[in-house]
């Protein structure tokens, strides 16, 4: 009997033993991958992904270290889409929404900030109807988290739109954008470079349905914020003016046209002055210098774009992974352009 009494007071020390060295198992792991992470090591730090989204399923929802896992997945997302890792990156995203849902509940804001990044991740892949499907619950979220007239919603009601515009649904963008404009400019005043962005977008959806008379006066009040901003900035400006420029050119308005294009090309020659290899104004560059019909520029720019898009993406640096969808784009039109 005294054996089996000593034998049944060691049990509790020999699980409590265990639940330490389960803590210093699960620190070693999240610390590894961290350690990766930092490195920008993704192929070592995906090897513990599923490892990882195990251990943390078994975690109270309130234990911080899922909150720990989930910002670390996130940045491992971010790292592959920057490094075109697309099918990996889609499963990270999808286990850090399983996390996040788990832990915070299916509404919360850090829910709907996931999905948003679902969202622009399957944009950019043209995956419009996923895209569509995940911004719609975005938006849903951040209505009811933070009420009708918030940034955040009007930051998910322009995403969505441009998935609808990318799909030429035209019908369902454009609501979406007139309200996006309507909220930034409650929020920051009529003449916030933030607003412009948002007037842009819904200047372009009315010239891709021909209602020149109504995109017209958008984006001439675009221009004049850009023009206006105590901090000019170029990339901005320079993409509200030559955005202007197609609708006057639309017009037969030839002449001012061309001096918006002429303005559009000088603000982004001006910007390169800082940073040459900055791939939006290389691009806008060499729009404004096509719609002048000065070639030697215009493929001496898309030139530029292609070697420092390589670079870029072979690097996986941050304004390749923000911009993906775009950039693609443009990479395709440069291609066109210099012949390559």
């Amino acid at each position: 009997m005294r054996s089996l009494f000593i034998l049944l007071l060691l049990v509790p020390l020999s699980t409590s033993g265990f639940a330490q060295s389960s803590a210093q198992r699960w620190e070693q792991l999240v610390s590894q991958f961290e350690r990766h992470l930092a490195r920008d090591d993704w192929r070592q730090a995906y090897t513990l992904v599923e490892v990882l989204n195990r251990e943390t399923q078994s975690l109270d929802r309130d234990d911080p270290g899922t909150s720990r896992v989930a910002v670390q997945f996130s940045r491992l997302a971010d790292l592959l889409r920057r490094r075109d890792r697309f099918g990996e990156a889609e499963r990270v995203y999808i286990r850090l929404l399983s996390i996040r849902e788990r832990s915070l509940g299916s509404d919360h804001p850090a829910v709907g900030q996931t999905l948003n990044a679902i969202g622009l991740f399957y944009r950019d892949q043209s995956k419009f109807d996923e895209a569509a499907g995940v911004l719609t619950r975005s938006l849903s979220i951040a209505e009811k988290a933070f009420g009708s007239e918030h940034a955040e919603v009007a930051a998910a009601a322009n995403n969505l739109a441009m998935v609808y515009r990318d799909q030429a649904n035209y019908a369902m963008a454009g609501p979406l954008l007139q309200r996006a404009v309507a909220i930034n400019e409650s929020l920051v005043g009529p003449e916030h470079p933030d607003l412009a962005a948002a007037l842009d977008n819904l200047g372009l959806l009315y010239q891709a349905i021909g209602r020149l008379d109504r995109a017209r006066p958008i984006l001439e009040r675009s221009v004049a914020i850009n023009e206006a901003a105590l901090e000019i900035d170029d990339l901005r400006l320079a993409t509200s003016l030559k955005n202007l420029g197609g609708i006057y050119r639309e017009l037969g308005r030839l002449g001012e046209a061309r001096d918006l294009y002429e303005r559009s090309l000088a603000t982004a020659e001006e910007g390169l002055k800082t940073n040459r290899d900055h791939l939006l104004l290389l691009a806008a560059a060499g729009e404004a210098a096509e719609a002048l019909g000065v070639e030697t520029t215009a493929r001496e720019r898309w030139q530029r774009f292609l070697d420092v898009f390589d670079k870029q993406r072979s690097m996986g640096l941050e304004e390749y992974g923000a911009h993906l969808g775009v950039l693609e784009t443009s990479r395709n039109h440069a291609r066109q352009v210099v012949g390559g």
